[in-house]
């Protein structure tokens, strides 16, 4: 599923927790595209998810996101110039959940990792170190 600019706010309609997506991917180069849902009090779920990559300001949306518990990333990537990652970096240490993610498909700026949740797991979904780990869940379904 690829949503670009104003049309990202509609993933907090079409989203649910049982659903299973193979790719989702956001951008948008405005603001404006994306205040819809980071205005929302509610966080939305996106379910489970095996590769995700969010674009421009869109990236500025996993901050309302939950992503079901039981899920593995194969691929996580947040791209975009630096001034798209402000509404990330007003956001408290390791307070962002992701769950696990594959290490080799985990792309994400080092300032912006200490502002994310996650698990880094190998191929075959054993940890491995390089992830920061915590047992509250905050963003997951339980």
């Amino acid at each position: 599923m690829r949503l670009d600019g104003y049309a990202v706010s509609a993933i907090t309609k079409i989203s649910h927790e049982d659903c299973e997506v193979g790719k989702l991917s956001l951008h948008a180069s405005r603001k404006e595209h994306v205040d819809a849902v980071l205005e929302q009090k509610q966080m939305f779920c996106v379910g489970r998810v095996k590769r995700m990559n969010l674009g421009g300001y869109a990236m500025c949306v996993v901050t309302k996101m939950r992503i079901h518990e039981d899920n593995t990333m194969e691929k996580f990537v947040l791209g975009g110039k630096w001034e798209h990652f402000s509404r990330i970096l007003e956001e408290g240490d390791r307070s962002i959940e992701l769950g696990r993610i594959r290490r080799s498909g985990f792309k994400v700026l080092e300032e912006i990792r200490r502002k994310l949740r996650y698990t880094l797991v190998d191929g075959g979904g054993k940890e491995v170190g390089g992830g920061k780990r915590s047992f509250r869940r905050r963003n997951h379904l339980n």
